[in-house]
């Protein structure tokens, strides 16, 4: 991860709070980039660190727009870690099944599905086996 993207594994949330995440629609502070977000945790360990200490980042610019972004890069750092869920593996509960038809049909038509809903065919009528 280091060699990657300049931060350490357990620096990746903040790394990606910093900087944002456009896969997950997540905006960073303007004007961090990847480097920029790295050099900053190599500098401060952490967002929580580099927050208390703003005042020791060199750039001016730099340090008024974190000091404006803090609040959303708090956010950011919710955002971008995932929760620990417990999670059960019975392997039972992987066997494929017919769906239910009515309520996939009421899916598809809400979420805009037409093909989908198209592949369903007529209320009623028998699919052929996709397995």
């Amino acid at each position: 991860m280091l060699a990657k993207t300049g931060v350490e594994p357990e620096q990746v949330a903040d790394w990606l709070a910093l900087m944002g995440d456009a896969v997950d629609n997540i905006p960073g502070v303007p004007g961090v980039g990847p480097k920029t977000a790295a050099e900053l945790l190599k500098q401060f360990g952490s967002v929580e660190n580099l927050l208390a200490r703003l005042d020791e980042v060199k750039s001016d610019k730099l340090r008024q727009s974190l000091r404006e972004s803090a609040t959303a890069v708090l956010r950011n750092q919710k955002l971008v870690r995932l929760p620990e869920v417990p999670c059960e593996f019975v392997p039972e509960n992987l066997v494929v099944r017919a769906g239910d038809e009515v309520v996939l049909r009421r899916l598809y038509a809400g979420w805009g599905f037409k093909g989908m809903l198209a592949a369903l065919g007529a209320p009623g009528e028998k699919q052929a086996e996709l397995i």
